[in-house]
């Protein structure tokens, strides 16, 4: 792990399911972080709240933490304790279980510390004491924006969680070798917004009535997609090809729109996987 020391200006952030662990969860984290967040499961969120992280809450103790920590163990909540001992800590709600939660609270925490920028802090992520949904939700969600994942390997392991912790002591700790890939852009977020929205109005959209409502068509002074930049101006044609270029195509070979040849126009919509995507990379938008 001493390769995870960042340069002294960067804030060295970390991301922890907490799950039935103790030393997994605590030791890697001595002298190697200075603001951990640790995500506890709570089976009571909101599909609405998918990827959310209140970054103004209190967390001062298990009291005013965001989190509940109610249905946790007494060995759970030691764990807060003493990390609470060297580095801030705050207690994040998520559904460990859920794939786009866990990816979603990932790449907002990732975004709001500026992770991958030239001033941004440094995320690690510990992809062992989890369940393993939560686990590859959070690798791919590093890969995603750039984090570093991690995984802590136990000298000794136990059986009864509910009475003491799956295991004790740290043998070794090792990273996980990462593999960039791309997550979707702003402008395809906000396209997927655009089209949850018309979607729960029982409405439907054409490629045509994309480009208008992001002004596209020079109506209302400069598109407000990226893609469409610079093309407001320019022949329908051109409009329709930046938009497939640079939003459709890829949400399209994705799985996260439908589109359908309706005569001459194509109706576009939204489906669960692009529901999915939208909200675990919703913070895109700055809302």
């Amino acid at each position: 792990m001493d390769n995870l020391a960042p340069s002294l200006d960067r804030e060295r952030v970390h991301v922890v399911p907490l799950g039935y662990e103790f030393d997994r969860i605590v030791e890697p984290l001595r002298r190697k972080a200075d603001l951990v967040y640790l995500l506890v499961d709570d089976s009571t969120r909101r599909p609405a709240e998918t990827g959310r992280v209140d970054f103004d809450a209190a967390c001062d103790s298990h009291e005013t933490d965001a989190a509940s920590w109610h249905e946790t163990t007494a060995y759970q909540r030691e764990v807060r304790d003493v990390i609470h001992g060297f580095a801030e800590v705050r207690g994040v709600p998520v559904r460990l279980t859920d794939f786009y939660d866990v990816m979603g609270v990932v790449t907002t925490i990732a975004e709001h510390h500026g992770v991958g920028g030239a001033d941004g802090d440094s995320l690690f992520v510990n992809v062992a004491t989890g369940p393993h949904v939560a686990a590859v939700a959070a690798a791919v969600g590093c890969m995603a924006v750039g984090a570093r994942p991690y995984s802590v390997e136990p000298e000794n392991r136990a059986h009864d969680v509910k009475s003491s912790p799956a295991s004790t002591g740290v043998a070794e700790t090792t990273d996980i070798p990462l593999h960039p890939i791309d997550g979707p852009t702003r402008d395809q977020i906000a396209v997927l917004d655009y089209l949850r929205e018309i979607a729960e109005q029982n409405y439907t959209v054409n490629k045509r009535n994309i480009i208008r409502e992001f002004g596209g068509d020079g109506a209302a002074g400069d598109a407000e997609l990226d893609c469409l930049l610079g093309t407001e101006e320019k022949a329908w044609s051109a409009r329709y090809n930046r938009l497939d270029a640079d939003v459709l195509n890829d949400l399209e070979s994705t799985g996260y729109v439908r589109i359908e040849k309706r005569g001459r126009s194509d109706k576009v919509s939204i489906t669960d996987s692009g529901r999915n995507i939208l909200a675990a990379f919703g913070h895109l938008l700055g809302e």
